[in-house]
């Protein structure tokens, strides 16, 4: 029992281990959002790319209000919902995709 036990949390870390690099190596933010909009997960191109974002603050951080209607409409239809966002920061204007699964 033990040994699976152990053989169990092994391969529980090597896969958190395999998100993490995952993660960190992709020059897109990615976040996961609770139910009520607090950051459970952010990699560091979060941070880059939206430098107003706050893991404690969440979705209110970045600013933009249709963010958070995109995740209260997959929540509502249980429907992936995906919308490409306009963000000015400084003068300069970006644009992003964002989606949103219920």
């Amino acid at each position: 029992m033990a040994e699976a036990f152990s053989r169990s949390l092994s391969l529980a870390r090597d896969r958190e281990e395999r998100l993490a690099a995952v993660l960190d190596a992709s020059d897109r933010a990615i976040f996961l959002l609770d139910r009520e909009g607090r950051v459970l997960l952010a990699n560091p191109s979060t941070r880059t790319l939206f430098p107003r974002f706050d893991r404690e603050v969440g979705l209110a951080s970045l600013g933009l209000a249709g963010l958070a209607s995109l995740v209260e409409d997959a929540r509502s239809t249980r429907i992936l919902q995906r919308r490409t966002f306009e963000e000015k920061e400084r003068g300069q204007g970006r644009s992003f995709i964002a989606q949103a699964t219920p």
